[in-house]
């Protein structure tokens, strides 16, 4: 893509958009990637000999697949905040119940819809240890981290939009990751080698 955006128009694009040279200017238009199903989603290719930029947001869809309203485990492509994702409720870290039930929480737990994973506190806490101790609720002001994965209650079969720049760094890190289970995403909007959404 090298041609110069119309920002009264919008492009969307089905598969990958490739930054061949020059800059996509997307200030005042609109640039939707599409997802129309399970496997489906397009992204952008700014890497290898592609050494186009952009500038501007995207407008990053997301299929939700399943039937009704279930946690399910994504990541955000763009520089965006929680709210995006329909983050609510009380934030703070999840209590689970006296016997480590993870179908119920103590009464006095914060629940919401946006959990984030914290490999280091199961285990490191004075409570039972109960596995369900990593999980924190994520408040909808919380900025969306690049390469971190979160767990969002979402309606199955619907469409997930975001909006915001494009995460469209090299590489990505995470903080407070010690060797046990972790919640990593593609965070990126581009790919190395692309094989479905996942």
């Amino acid at each position: 893509m090298g041609a110069p955006f119309n920002p009264a128009r919008w492009l969307k694009s089905d598969d990958v958009l490739e930054l061949q040279q020059g800059n996509l200017n997307t200030t005042g238009g609109t640039l939707r990637l599409l997802s129309t199903g399970p496997g489906h989603c397009a992204n952008i290719n700014d890497f290898g000999s592609n050494t186009g930029t952009l500038t501007g947001n995207v407008t990053a869809q997301r299929y939700v697949g399943g039937a009704g309203n279930d946690q399910h485990q994504i990541g955000v492509p763009v520089a965006t905040t929680l709210s995006q994702l329909g983050a609510s409720g009380t934030p703070g870290f999840y209590i689970p119940s006296a016997n480590c039930d993870e179908t119920l929480a103590d009464p006095n737990s914060p629940y919401g819809t946006v959990f984030e994973w914290h490999e280091n506190r199961p285990n490191s806490l004075p409570s039972l240890d109960c596995i369900s101790d990593g999980w924190e609720v994520k408040s909808p002001a919380a900025a969306a981290q690049a390469a971190r994965g979160y767990s969002v209650y979402l309606n199955g079969g619907s469409t997930l939009n975001v909006t915001g720049a494009p995460n469209l760094a090299a590489s990505y890190s995470q903080s407070g990751t010690n060797g046990g289970y972790n919640l990593p995403t593609l965070q990126s909007s581009g790919v190395y080698t692309f094989d479905g959404c996942r």
